[in-house]
């Protein structure tokens, strides 16, 4: 991914976040697996900092 330097942090975790999300619900997701025996969807939310939870 190629980013231009006038990019703020607000553009920048807006434009990680779907990329990020998905692999770490695909990581989670083989955990649960590992721990339950049996594959199921999980639900991650991803904030920017404590005030946003």
């Amino acid at each position: 991914m190629s980013l231009p330097a006038s990019l703020s942090v607000e553009k920048l975790f807006q434009k990680i976040t779907p990329v990020a999300l998905r692999e770490a619900e695909t990581i989670v997701a083989a955990m649960v697996e590992d721990l339950e025996g049996e594959r199921r969807e999980v639900d991650l939310d991803i904030h920017q900092g404590p005030s946003s939870l």
